[in-house]
Parts: structure tokens; C-alpha cells; sequence
């Protein structure tokens, strides 16, 4: 959870990445959800988290092409 917080301020702090910053949090509370609370994630919700890890993996390579 530490590093997750870590990741979505530093993706906060980047106009471009700003909306992403959500991503990080929500992944980890899932996972903690599944594997420490004993909550399975929904197909709907793991369907939502994986387009949102998509988008912001798409914007992370976009962000590194050479201008």
C-alpha cells in the first residue's frame, strides 16, 4: 500500500498522468480485499481495474516518446 500511495502521488505531481493517479491505490486495495479480507473482486471490477492499468500504461509509452 506504501508504494502504491508513493506511485500515485508522484503520477499527481504530472499534469498528464494526473488522472491515473486513482490506479496504483485501487490495485492494491483489491488485491488486499482478495487476499487479506477474504472479498473476491467482481469480474466487472477486475475488468475496470485491468482498462484503467491499460490506459495508464498507454500513457506512461506515449509520455516517452522522443518529442
Amino acid at each position: 500500500r506504501e508504494f502504491a500511495t508513493q506511485v500515485a502521488e508522484i503520477l499527481r505531481s504530472r499534469p498528464e498522468l494526473a488522472s491515473f493517479a486513482e490506479v496504483p491505490t485501487a490495485v492494491s486495495e483489491a488485491f488486499y480485499d482478495t487476499r487479506y479480507a477474504g472479498r473476491p473482486i467482481t469480474a466487472d471490477d477486475a475488468a475496470e481495474l485491468q482498462d484503467r492499468v491499460a490506459q495508464l500504461a498507454a500513457a506512461l509509452r506515449e509520455e516517452r516518446k522522443p518529442t
